[in-house]
């Protein structure tokens, strides 16, 4: 068996080779934001530099145009790392600490989805070098998922089967803490409901109108909210397809929900509460009413083994290597967006077991059937996810600090599975015995959505 110790300094010696590329990459798909399933540029950067790499790449998989699985070696093991690189809208940002949106309106990756797509593509490329170094056996596979904003790319993935040729997959995100994960995230669900009435003028009083369904259903949800569902996350936004002015009732309107629960059973009861109340909307407005589910996922299931083995490569890692200069221009930010100057920063490293985390992701599903490992590392909590701010600091090499001591991190801990196939075989176990009675959901995934993409970023996608 290759020594722990000749695998570690393999490991650690080509990141440092493979880093200021994947740095380089990070800020080139920073540089180019794309919203989910029209991301060609971010995808194609990561695709060439597999290939330039020895990886063999297929594009183009389950039919998803931005979606690509590149492979490298032969046999067991195989450790999958998922690589991110959609952005989200409205988010453009320069990199400076302040406001100053590159394109009115234009995306930006405030969800820092060009650092996992970059530092996971580093991590598998730096095993595959350490492959060579050592002969150490085995497959490592990276998996371009698109459109994760929307929770959509691996549910297509998971359906078509693509995820089954790998034994254990690994991944990272942002979040405000440098952690290990040991516990579920929430499930989610999000459908659309649109309203189709009448244009007419609005000086008068007048049936048959869009706009008022849409609102009574956001009233009714909000009154039932408190008492009927407050364990329940609800968001929405309202879309109309089509230029609107108050003189005018608007032919369509619609409202998009996330639904984010750790019970997946229970998000459900409430898309039917919602969905009863969408009706009722409709019918005392005198519209017609129609119903798609953009996508359903449930929440991460944990595995302790691959969670032991990441916070021991965490550990040996070490937290982010910030510097003075770092901290200096994330107080600034934060300020800039209205918080403190002094960070809540955290600079330790920690495995989390208890509790959950809030958000919901589209690899919540696959960890149903493939053993998925996870780490954080930490942004300051001043500077939220999904904010402007967040698209400046990961436009930076301050926010590329965080990210690569969690991609190298799991260079080291996929190393350590490829090493060792009784942990690959315990991991496949527990998750096998903790997803005993779970049934993947096969709701969603709109065919239209991956013809179509810009249609339904713009709200005239059919429902």
């Amino acid at each position: 068996m290759i020594n722990e110790s000749d695998l570690r300094s393999a490991v650690d010696r080509q990141w440092q080779y493979v880093e200021p590329t994947a740095r380089a990459a990070a800020l080139d798909i920073w540089s180019h934001p794309e919203l989910g399933l029209m991301e060609r540029y971010s995808s194609g950067v990561l695709c060439d530099w597999l290939e330039q790499e020895g990886f063999r790449v297929e594009r183009g998989v389950a039919a998803l145009p931005t979606c690509f699985v590149a492979r490298y070696g032969e046999g067991e093991p195989t450790v999958g790392f998922l690589a991110e690189y959609d952005a989200l809208p409205g988010l453009s940002n320069s990199a400076q600490p302040e406001r100053h949106p590159l394109v009115k309106g234009g995306p930006g990756h405030g969800c820092g989805h060009n650092l996992i797509g970059a530092g996971n593509t580093a991590a598998a490329i730096s095993v595959s070098r350490a492959m060579r170094d050592t002969g150490l056996p085995g497959t490592v596979l990276v998996f371009g998922t698109p459109a994760e904003e929307i929770v959509f790319g691996k549910l297509v993935m998971h359906d078509a089967g693509a995820f089954a040729a790998a034994d254990i997959l690994l991944t990272h995100h942002a979040d405000y803490v440098n952690a290990a994960l040991a516990r579920p995230c929430q499930s989610i669900i999000q459908p659309e409901f649109a309203f189709l009435g009448r244009p007419q003028h609005t000086g008068v009083t007048r049936p048959h109108n869009a706009n008022d369904a849409a609102e009574l259903l956001l009233q009714t949800v909000e009154r039932l909210r408190a008492h009927q569902f407050p364990d329940v996350s609800v968001e929405h936004v309202v879309r109309y397809p089509a230029i609107c002015m108050p003189s005018a009732t608007p032919e369509e309107a619609r409202v998009w929900f996330y639904l984010r629960h750790v019970d997946y059973q229970r998000a459900e009861q409430i898309l039917e509460l919602i969905t009863e109340q969408a009706e009722h909307a409709a019918r005392s407005t005198g519209v017609t009413m129609r119903r798609a589910i953009i996508s359903a996922c449930h929440g991460y299931l944990p595995n302790d083994v691959l969670a032991e083995r990441i916070f021991r490569a965490y550990r040996h890692v070490g937290p982010p290597a910030w510097e003075e200069s770092d901290r200096s221009y994330m107080s600034e930010l934060s300020q800039s967006f209205g918080g403190a100057a002094e960070l809540d920063l955290d600079g330790g490293v920690s495995l989390l077991s208890d509790g959950y985390d809030a958000y919901g992701q589209d690899d919540g599903e696959v960890s149903w059937s493939v053993p998925l490992g996870r780490c954080n590392w930490a942004c300051p909590v001043s500077i939220p996810l999904h904010s402007w701010a967040a698209t400046a600091l990961f436009g930076t090499g301050s926010g590329w600090k965080g990210a690569a001591a969690a991609a190298r991190t799991l260079a080291h801990a996929g190393s350590d599975l490829l090493r060792s196939p009784e942990l690959v075989a315990e991991a496949k176990a527990e998750t096998s015995r903790r997803a005993v009675g779970s049934v993947p959901s096969s709701r969603g995934k709109p065919a239209q959505i991956i013809s179509d993409p810009e249609a339904f970023w713009t709200g005239t996608w059919s429902l």
